[in-house]
């Protein structure tokens, strides 16, 4: 998994919600300038356009009290879900998955067990 992340008192306001600021295209140039965070990737990364991958985009809604996890269906079908909130230290249950169709990628996903 390759994420970028930051706190929520980082997070820019967007209308009653929270976000990360820097959009997919972004970080994935800086990336390929300063390497991805995890080394393994970095092929990845140099060679592909961050939209041929499955992503996503966790956003906090402030009135509702919860995180919303907008994402690739291959990402959500994959039972990736709870690896997304642990890595990410989401409180489980306050989670809620919603897909879009700005998330969507043509590459599919092998998941390793």
């Amino acid at each position: 998994m390759l994420a970028a992340r930051c706190q929520l008192a980082e997070a820019e306001i967007y209308g009653d919600c929270l976000t990360f600021a820097p959009g997919h295209d972004e970080i994935w140039t800086n990336w390929r300038r300063n390497g991805p965070p995890n080394p393994a990737l970095a092929k990845v990364v140099l060679y592909d356009e961050y939209d041929e991958w499955p992503r996503g985009r966790i956003v906090f809604d402030r009135p509702a009290n919860r995180f919303m996890l907008y994402a690739d269906r291959r990402i959500t079908g994959a039972g990736l879900v709870s690896q997304i909130v642990g890595h990410f230290r989401l409180p489980p249950g306050r989670v809620v998955v919603r897909h879009d169709q700005h998330y969507r990628s043509p590459r599919s996903l092998e998941v390793k067990p």
